[in-house]
Parts: C-alpha cells; structure tokens; sequence
C-alpha cells in the first residue's frame, strides 16, 4: 500500500494517529487485518510454556511450541528472539576437545548424523573456527521498549518488565498477600488497567502523562492489541515473531497465564497479559514517539523478517555440530563396562530370570532417583524383584482433605483426576481437630504477618523463637534419623479402602491396566509393595519440584495405597482372574513411601498382614533399612562427603531451613529405558535412568508401549528438557541464584526484589559450586520393543514423532539379539548397531560384580 513520508504526529484525545511510513524506510509493508492480528495473539499465546505454581510443580518442557521445528532450527531461532540459547557456550566444547572428551570417531559420527561439511578431519582446525565464533551473536528482534534511547537514559524494558510483575503478583496472588489487589474480579487487561490510570510510579522514572495516556486507552484487550500493531506499523508476516519477543521479556508470567489456561480451550489469560506487554509499547510509543524516533523504530523492525547472518548460522552450526559429537561420546561414555553398561542379556538368560518367582515385589515410579534404591535392594536380597512405571499407579485422583479445606490433583498435568477420594484419620475426631488448628493457624499467621502488627509481634514474642532459630541453623530441627532405625509402619488412614469411591467395573479396569502397564501380570509374589516418592526438606520454595511428576508435584503415597486397596479386594481379583490374571489368595498388596532426600520408607496398611506374612515383612523392612544406607553412601559422593558422615548428614540436610542443596533432584537423568528388569538389574546406572518395566511379548496390541510413549516417555522428556535448559542458559530458563529468591503470591519466585518470575531451577540445582552436576545431554530413550511396532505408534501421535523426529530426543529400539536400532526420523531406522556400547558380555561377570555392582 502507498505511504507519505513521516510527519509530525496528530493528537486528539491522547490518541496519537501517525500519518503512513515512508515506503524507502519500510520496505513493503501489509497491515495486518483485525482477525490475522488476534489470530496470532492466540498463537503466540499456546506457544508458552506452562509454568505451575510452588507447591505443585511440574517439570515442563520449556520449548513446548517449538518441537514441531527441528532442534538445531529453534537454537538459531530463539536466539535471534531474544529467547535464549540452546546450547553451551563455544569454551565448553573447545574444552571438550582439547580434554579429548570428543574423539574423532564421535566427530565422524555427529559429521554423519548432521551432514555437516565443516569437519575436514583435524580437529585443530575445528577448535580454531570455535575460537573464531566464540563472541559471535545473531541480531535480535528488537521491542520499542528496547529500542528507545530517552534523553535521561530511561531502562524502558526494565521498568516494563519491573511494573507488569508487580501487577501479576498482586492480581494471581492465591492468598500470600493480606490486602488482596482491589481488581481481581475484572479481566486481567481491564484489572491492569483500572491500575494504571491511578499509578504514578511510571510518571516518576520519567514516563510523562502516564495516567492520562492510560486513561485513553481502549477497554478491551482485543481493541487494544489491534490499535497497538496498527500505530507501531508491524507487518502482518511479522507479527508471530513480535508477539513472541514481546512474552519473552515476562515469560515467567506468561508461563502463569498458560498454566491457567492449562485445560481450556483458549488461552485467554496469555492474550489478555500480551495485550498488557503491548499497553506498554504503546504508550511509550506515544510519550516519546517522534517523527525521529519513529522513523529509527521502523528501520529496525526490518530485523524482525530479516534472516541470520551467515556468520551467526555457521557459529550455530559449529557449536550445534560439536554439541552433538559430545552427546556421541557421553553417550558411549555412559553405556560402556566402566560407567554402567546397559548389559542386553540373552533371551534365555532373560528368560530364565523372568520366569522365577520371587519372594517379595516391590514396585517404584520410574524417577532416577528409584533405580539407585531399586538396584540396592536386588543387591542385598535376591529375592526381591522390582518394577518401575509412572508413579501415580494409574489412578488418576483428586484428593480432598479430611475437612474438605483443600483438594489436589494426584497425576500427571497430561490428563485430569476422574476419581476423587477423601483422606481422613482413623481417629473420628481428628479431621475436626484439624479443621480447629488451621483456623487458629490462619489467624495467628495473619496477626503476625500484618503489617500494623509486625513490630508487636517481634517485640512481645520473638525472643522465644531464638532457640528455635538457632537449632534449625545447625540442622538439629527435630526429625527422625533414618539410618538409626527400621523402616516406619504406618495404620493406613484412608477411610473406606474396599470402595474408595470408585465403581466395581472401574476398579478392575484400574487395576489391569496398572498391572499391565508394570508387565506384572503373573508370578505374584506374596508381597507386593508398591512405592510412591516425595521429598523432605525444610525453608525450601522447590520442595514440590523433588516429589512425584506423575502425581502432579505431590508425593504418591495416597496413589499407592489406593491402587493396595483396589489390588487386595476380593471382587476385583475374582474378575481380574476372568480377564487372565490371576492373583494368587495370598498374595498381599501394602503401600510405601520413598522419601528421596533422605531414602527411608515409610510402609502403610503392613500391620494388616497376617503372619505368614510377617516373616516377609521382616525381611522387607531389613532390606529397605540396608538399601538406604547404601543408597546414601552413593549419594554421599555426589556431595564429596566422607563415609563415615554421609549417613548423619545427608538427613540434616532435609532439615536445615539454610541448606540451600538438600538433593540433587533429577539432575543427570540422560536416559529413559523402558524394558524388562532382567535386561538390566545387574547394571549400576548411577541414578541416571529413568527405569520403565515393559516386556512387548506380553503386550500384543502394544497398547502398553502406546501409552509408555505418549506419557512416561513425554514426562522424562519434559524434566530432561528442562534441566538441559536450566544448564545452558540459566539467565533465562532457571532462576539463579536460590539464596536470592522471594516467594511472590504463593506462585513462584523471584530473583531479588523484582523482575520477571522465574521459570526453571536455581543454579544451586545443577552446580555444586564447583562443575556442573547436570550435563546438558538430549534424553536417549531405549525402548525393548521392535522397531516397527514403535514407528506405528508415531505415526499415530504427532506429538512424539516431532520430538524424537526433530531431535529433542534420540531413541533407539533394543533387539532381542543384544543390539539396537537408532531411529532416524521420518519413520526410518539404522541397521542394527554393533560396538562396545550394546556387546553381550555376560560370561566376564563376576560374582563380587553381581553381589556388589
């Protein structure tokens, strides 16, 4: 369309109009219409990453709209956004060769995989051109905020950024604040603009007429997203990648915003916060928005089409090319004799192990953190035999409290709760009791945390928290050891346990997929335990990050006694046994509790067992005091801790309000193995394997391998995505510097006293202050199933095919014969693979190696 040169802006009503753009400064130039514009507002919005609150975390994968591009793709792409970056710094890989880390067969091998052009053989020449690329950046997508230069030198994008997290805080806050924002009620745009027209603070740091231009603008978010991309000239082709730019500078709350609209069909809440990021331009846009500085905007919204420099996608490619030949040799690295093979046993050796009854079944969710309890266990009595599968037990519950005060979802963000349950006491009176202490609770929390009564509170009572304070500041705040006793037996407490409010039809149903999904579906030993996880420890804003993904950032205690409760009921068995598994009339099914900072469990319902079950239960509990204390003593030298202190000090971290490293979490999962434990018990994988049981020949539908695909595999990817980003690029999808944060509404954290609200995981996480706990490797899944069965299940899901399809993933089919298929996208796989890495090499075992690892 036709422009006139730039002119002086008219002005009526504090409506700026510019006269059109200079056709030699814009190029051509489409506006866009009011549908395309609202179009990719919503677009831009279901692009976010969902970002739960505090106290139900859920590992998410921080690229959630991007999968569908390949992964070396979105590195330059997100970069040239202003979303951060993908990988690790030049230095990291040129240390990596010179340390000799990266071979050159890895080097080959990634040239192979990548067709990459660039490798000539000599390594010296490779390292030369990362040196060359060290500093070198691609130009990214400006913001008006972050293109204007005021005369008072003004942090436009600061203070954007600054007051819309103030904003957010107080309109999301779920009940920290005592004196609540008065516009919740509205739409978040309205809300915030109901605020801005009495908000001052902008006017102050030199954003003249704040109020009255706010005053003006429209009153509905669409009205305003389309009259801000009108007056600021986006093209229509750029408007994606403005609207992304502009979520990038407070993804943290849009994070929120798409966590809120989880489960609806649109994202409204994103939209609505977009509409509130471009209030912002557009004011500034009309405060100080001269003909010069309009004119110099627009000259840099040509980077917003305009493509990479070659230099910059070569400093990718490099660094893209020798990212992947290190994942090559970590890769190697990790499956050899030396770090834990994953030793592929013999069909009959499989055979044979599958086939014997063991004495005692303990079943853990699939977590990293399980294989290392899992594998001592099995070391210290071969009579147990232990599973892995999602750690919600396939009973997707929402859970009340006794009082009814509060409900939580009890399973992964995937799917919602279809079964609610009630926990309550055996003791009648204590859901009463309850429902008395948090009442009292709630109003001495809100007399001491008010603000007129702050200093009274300090005055009058503060002194007798001084031996509390510093008890706590030593680690000695009252707790169990766990290491100086037995196992804890619990009375299970949830009420109604032969019902639990779900239908006979349904119950079954539960229980067979549960048990299908485990590949236990005979052989039953005579005590089954099946073993949820959470975490302990004290002062700690992350606490639901290091319990149960699969329960929705809770612990899985109530899952598992709930799927004991449907798996001991008669009626269940009897048509259970109709449906071909048979349950043997001994067999007992008893909860546990795997607490991962500490590795003590807790039992529940054991003391229903009768005494032919005593025995085993003995035994069971010798066992899991035994596997803590070795467990700790391997966690012990992640801390670099002496022996003889890890037991008693790898406890007080759970307690210590100041430990700002009470475990490591996931960090150093890099694979995920769904297969059956006979092909890989005698294998230490370090707690770095997600650890999935799955036996294909009894699954003839592969409906079991479907729904190990599109969810455990999803939710390993999901954790694995998000530490490999907290690790390349803290600054922008972590969170720092723990010591640092400050809960903001009960939500989420920030870093200081302001700024955008933090997405991933602190920098105390993944880095002992020393190196990196957590290399940022892609999640390798092996999977024990034929490679066609697998490409059928991605041609069915889209989803899974872009990750493993686009490289956010590598997979590989484990054989029968002891090898393995890598997929290679678009439905093809390699030929079977031969190397050290997939040998047969059982005869060199020995009996130490079997006992002791």
């Amino acid at each position: 369309m036709s422009r006139r040169p730039l002119e002086t802006p008219e002005n009526t009503n504090n409506v700026v109009r510019w006269p059109s753009v200079d056709p030699s400064v814009s190029g051509t130039f489409r506006a866009p219409k009011n549908i395309e514009t609202l179009a990719a507002a919503e677009r831009a919005a279901n692009r976010v990453a969902p970002l739960w609150p505090l106290d139900r975390f859920v590992a998410v994968n921080p690229f959630i709209g991007l999968t569908e591009q390949r992964f070396e793709d979105a590195v330059l792409e997100l970069a040239r956004r202003g979303q951060g970056d993908l990988l690790m710094p030049a230095e990291f890989y040129i240390g990596q060769l010179e340390s000799r880390e990266i071979s050159n067969d890895d080097l080959n091998e990634a040239a192979t995989l990548n067709g990459f052009a660039g490798w000539t053989g000599d390594r010296s020449v490779l390292v030369e051109k990362l040196e060359a690329n060290v500093a070198v950046a691609s130009a990214t997508v400006p913001t008006f905020a972050a293109s204007l230069r005021t005369a008072d030198n003004l942090d436009a994008t600061a203070l954007t950024i600054e007051q819309i997290s103030e904003f957010a805080g107080a309109y999301f806050d779920e009940g920290q604040a005592r004196w609540a924002a008065p516009w919740r009620d509205q739409p978040l745009y309205c809300a915030w603009r109901a605020e801005a027209v009495v908000n001052s603070t902008p006017e102050i740091y030199g954003v003249a007429k704040w109020r009255r231009i706010a005053c003006a603008l429209p009153s509905s978010s669409a009205e305003l997203i389309t009259i801000a991309v009108h007056e600021l000239d986006i093209d229509v082709d750029d408007l994606d990648v403005y609207f992304d730019r502009l979520l990038a500078d407070i993804s943290g709350w849009a994070g929120h915003a798409r966590y809120l609209d989880w489960h609806n069909d649109s994202p409204k809440h994103v939209v609505e916060l977009l509409a509130v990021r471009l209030a912002w331009e557009l004011v500034l846009h009309r405060v100080f928005g001269s003909t010069a500085v309009h004119r110099e905007w627009l000259a840099q919204r040509r980077l917003f089409s305009e493509a990479p420099t070659t230099v910059a996608a070569e400093a990718v490619a490099l660094r893209y090319f020798a990212h992947t030949a290190w994942e090559i040799a970590r890769r190697r690295t990790m499956l050899n004799a030396s770090a834990g093979r994953l030793r592929l046993r013999t069909p009959e050796r499989i055979t044979s192990l599958a086939e014997r009854r063991p004495d005692i079944q303990a079943v853990f969710s699939f977590d990293v953190r399980s294989e290392r309890m899992r594998r001592a266990l099995e070391l210290i009595d071969d009579g147990i035999s232990t599973y892995g599968c999602a750690g919600f037990f396939g009973i997707p519950l929402e859970v009340l409290s006794a009082d009814d005060a509060t409900s939580s979802s009890r399973c992964p963000v995937l799917i919602e709760p279809q079964f609610t349950v009630r926990e309550a006491s055996a003791d009648r009176d204590e859901a009463e009791k309850l429902r008395q202490r948090r009442l009292v609770g709630g109003a001495w929390q809100s007399f001491h945390a008010a603000a007129v009564a702050s200093f009274t509170y300090v005055e009058s009572l503060g002194f007798s928290y001084l031996y509390r304070l510093i008890r706590d500041s030593f680690g000695n705040a009252p707790g169990r050891n766990p290491s100086a006793e037995a196992p804890e037996v619990i009375e299970d407490s949830l009420l109604g346990t032969s019902a639990v409010g779900i239908g006979i039809d349904e119950r079954v149903e539960l229980a067979k997929a549960a048990l299908q999904g485990m590949s236990l579906t005979k052989q039953f030993a005579d005590v089954v335990v099946l073993v949820g996880h959470g975490s302990s420890s004290a002062n700690n804003p992350y606490a639901s990050r290091f319990n149960c993904a699969a329960c929705g950032g809770h612990t899985g205690d109530t899952n598992a006694r709930v799927a004991a409760a449907i798996l001991n009921d008669p009626e269940v068995r009897a048509l259970l046994n109709d449906e071909g598994i048979a349950i043997p009339v001994r067999t007992r099914f008893i909860a546990g509790i795997h607490d991962t900072t500490t590795d003590a469990v807790r039992l529940f319902g054991a003391n229903e067992l009768d005494a032919f079950h005593a025995p085993l239960l003995e035994r069971l509990e010798c066992a899991l005091l035994a596997a803590a204390t070795t467990v700790r003593r391997a966690r012990a030298a992640d801390y670099r801790l002496h022996e003889e202190i890890c037991e008693t000090d790898l406890v007080k971290r759970s307690r210590d309000w100041s430990e700002v490293r009470p475990e490591w979490g996931l960090a150093g999962c890099h694979s995920f193995i769904a297969a059956p434990r006979s092909r890989t018990r005698q294998t230490d994988l370090h707690g770095r394997s997600f650890l999935h049981s799955y036996d294909w020949k009894q699954d003839g539908s592969f409906d079991v391998l479907e729904s190990i695909l599109t969810g455990p595999l999803v939710v390993a990817s999901w954790i694995s995505l998000q530490y490999f980003a907290s690790t390349v690029d803290n600054a922008r999808y972590g969170s720092g510097d723990k010591t640092l944060h400050n809960i903001v509404g009960g939500i989420g954290v920030l870093e200081g006293t302001g700024g955008d609200l933090q997405v991933g995981l602190p920098w105390q996480a993944i880095h002992d202050g020393d190196q990196l706990l957590h290399e940022p490797l892609r999640l390798n899944a092996l999977i024990a199933a034929p490679a066609e069965a697998i490409t059928g299940i991605l041609m069915k899901h889209e989803g899974v095919r872009q990750l493993v399809d686009n490289g956010w993933v590598h997979m590989y089919a484990l054989q029968d014969d002891g090898r393995a298929r890598r997929y290679l996208g678009d439905y093809q796989w390699s030929p079977a693979l031969e190397g050290p890495a997939w040998q047969l090499d059982y005869d060199d075992v020995t009996e130490d190696e079997r006992r002791y690892g």
